[in-house]
């Protein structure tokens, strides 16, 4: 069951729900053999994500105040996977190998836009290729995020057995109420779709620990 906060809800009650949520997060990383990062609380609005990682100017865990209401099991998936950024170091070589891919696809669009123009061509065509182009753009960055995101999960998947967490009933209990997505908004998004990811965990299941350093 989620947890509601009572109707004396106030600042008190919010200092000690960051308190316990950045608990947690030392705890599921010391499980995990890493030291704990800094920890930003944030009201849910402010945050695409339960939990994520903010990296400018320094990376930092980002967690949605509106983890308290999860269940346990929903609350430490969404830390975990988080986590998984300091955790494994797969997340951050694929963010890096991803980044010189999105910055040679801008590179390879911006070059073929000067030659369009340059070519003198027809402004109905110049413009047909800037979309053509545009939206190869915006398939090629979100699809970067969703990569990252998955080695992410799968990192966290190795913190939640470190700790006694089965990471499949962990995803179901905070994935398995969201809707999946259209085709259309699946191609252009950031995160994998909850159903994928929900099966990413389920076939975690029955496999030996797998070591994260």
């Amino acid at each position: 069951m989620s947890w509601e906060p009572p109707t004396w809800w106030d600042a008190d009650v919010a200092s000690d729900v960051e308190d316990r949520l950045r608990l947690r997060v030392h705890e599921l990383a010391r499980a995990a053999g890493i030291e704990a990062p800094p920890v930003e609380v944030v009201s849910p609005e402010k945050t695409l994500l339960p939990a994520g990682v903010r990296y400018w100017p320094e990376n930092r865990l980002i967690a949605s105040s509106g983890l308290a209401r999860m269940a346990p099991e929903a609350r430490d998936w969404h830390l975990a996977s988080a986590l998984g950024w300091w955790a494994s170091e797969r997340p951050r070589d694929r963010r890096s190998l991803l980044t010189a891919l999105r910055i040679s696809c801008a590179v390879l669009l911006g070059s073929v836009m000067v030659g369009v123009l340059m070519d003198g061509m027809s402004g109905w065509l110049t413009a047909a290729c800037f979309l053509l182009l545009s939206e190869v753009g915006y398939v090629v960055t979100p699809w970067t995020q969703r990569v990252q995101q998955r080695a992410m999960d799968e990192a966290g998947a190795e913190i939640l057995v470190s700790v006694g967490v089965d990471p499949a009933s962990a995803a179901r209990e905070a994935l398995q109420g969201e809707t999946r997505p259209s085709r259309w908004k699946r191609l252009h998004s950031t995160i994998p779709a909850p159903q994928d990811r929900i099966a990413a965990a389920e076939r975690r299941q029955g496999r030996a620990a797998v070591p994260l350093h």
